[in-house]
């Protein structure tokens, strides 16, 4: 079964040795890329620091420390299940870099990318932010809603293209010699993506693309896909195509409006099939609903005297709910804040009173059978909010996001409490505070952590 999930081009299976080796000559000029980095000052001590956290000592006589990721599928349950096949439903192919050499680097990486990436057009970061874009669209006309969902985003993404896009963005967003080591660190990353099976002794490297699991992987490729956005919309302009009023995209998800005809629509989708070729892109097109991630964007029946369409929350028919059993031994805090997040969930994607109330008795529904009581429901879940708070709400998400684009306040400060557990002196408290300190290190926080049962964090933070 996996090796059916990894019979694309992207992947190839290299013997047990080449992979040590492999791993070992990219431990080693990746250390070497990083030391030089920090010495010429184009990154900071902290960065270094945080990415040679991930790459073994004693590399260079010890082959045996060079480790690769890990592969893990899932099967998305979500998807047509077509029994007979070799493999009966979509696998996920996920690669997991817990132990990977550049596992901290393909992260940084995608830290460098993520600000570029966050400011295209059609980004959206989550739910709520698609629908404050979706909510800021006014249509002059009753417009045709189409998604698409690109097959294989990461691994067919080409590889050599969506350096040349990176590289581009990062010289333009910031400075030449910044850009030039982060395009170098990502090649020696990318070239050198290795991992495990669950077959002992199996190694497969990826030849092309990226995966999901490696650092950067959403970020590169978001950028690749963002360009040829860009490049459709410059060709459609010089056929006097008009572009879509919205167009927005998660990931591999797209969702937009087109206030032309269907035919005009077409052509428009025709452009970006021939850019994006050999990949497919499967497109829907409706004149009433569409279905996008977790929500259902309607044309309701307020469109003609609003201009402005309608959402709602959307569950898969294979969702079942299957939420914590309420028999399990969890603090009672676990089970409330559930069916809160829950709450705010439904009340984010309803834009409508009717579509909240329809949500929230789904919802109770699910969680009776769970073995919820009905009485701490309706004080969790369903009466936990009333639909008029929906605005601040959205307004509150909003501000969450900019604030996590924002330049922090020199000299801030922020307390954290960490409970004392059998396992706190068994946890890597070195790694846990670099993970730390490289988040807050470029906005100039100050981070003060301590517990009076736990001696060794205190000892490490002394030195810290």
């Amino acid at each position: 079964m996996i090796s059916n999930a990894l019979s694309s081009k992207s992947y190839s299976y290299i013997t047990p040795e080449n992979a040590k080796q492999e791993l070992t000559a990219t431990s080693i000029k990746l250390r070497a890329k990083i030391q030089e980095g920090a010495k010429s000052g184009v990154i900071t001590k902290e960065e270094s620091t945080f990415m040679l956290e991930s790459i073994a000592k004693g590399i260079r006589s010890n082959q045996d420390r060079a480790l690769a990721g890990k592969l893990v599928t899932q099967v998305k349950t979500h998807k047509k299940v077509s029994p007979g096949n070799a493999i009966p439903a979509k696998i996920r192919v996920i690669i997991s870099g817990v132990k990977s050499c550049s596992k901290n680097a393909q992260a940084w990486v995608g830290d460098q990318l993520q600000p570029i990436l966050a400011a295209t057009p059609s980004y959206v970061q989550d739910t709520a932010h698609a629908i404050s874009k979706i909510q800021a669209s006014k249509h002059l006309r009753r417009p045709i809603l189409f998604v698409g969902d690109v097959e294989d985003m990461y691994p067919q993404a080409p590889r050599q293209k969506c350096r040349a896009v990176a590289r581009l963005a990062l010289q333009k967003h910031g400075s030449t010699a910044k850009a030039t080591f982060t395009a170098e660190i990502e090649e020696i990353v990318s070239d050198s993506i290795i991992f495990t099976t669950d077959v002992a002794g199996e190694h497969v490297k990826m030849a092309n693309g990226y995966g999901i699991g490696v650092g950067h992987s959403g970020q590169i490729c978001g950028l690749e896909i963002a360009s040829i956005e860009r490049e459709a919309a410059q060709r459609a302009n010089a056929l006097s195509i008009q572009a879509p009023k919205l167009m927005i995209r998660l990931q591999d998800d797209i969702f937009g409006t087109f206030e032309g005809t269907e035919d005009e629509l077409d052509e428009y989708l025709r452009i970006i099939d021939k850019i994006i070729a050999p990949r497919i892109i499967t497109w829907e097109k409706s004149k009433r609903h569409a279905i996008w991630c977790d929500l259902k964007i309607s044309i309701g029946v307020n469109f003609l005297s609003t201009g402005f369409l309608e959402t709602a929350l959307y569950q898969k028919p294979t969702d079942q709910g299957l939420y914590l059993p309420r028999s399990s031994h969890h603090p009672e805090h676990t089970f409330k804040g559930i069916m809160k997040g829950e709450a705010i969930r439904l009340l984010v994607n309803c834009s409508t009173q009717g579509a909240y109330d329809r949500a929230l008795v789904s919802k109770r529904q699910q969680f009776e059978r769970q073995g919820y009581d009905p009485k701490e429901i309706t004080e969790a879940l369903t009466g936990a909010l009333k639909f008029r708070e929906r605005t601040s709400i959205l307004q509150h998400r909003a501000t969450r996001r900019s604030a996590t684009q924002a330049p922090k306040l020199k000299k801030t400060r922020v307390a954290m409490s960490l409970p004392f557990t059998g396992r706190t002196k068994q946890l890597k408290i070195g790694l846990m505070l670099s993970m730390l300190n490289r988040e807050i290190s470029k906005h100039k926080v100050k981070v003060a952590i301590a517990h009076c049962a736990t001696r060794t964090l205190g000892q490490k933070l002394r030195k810290w």
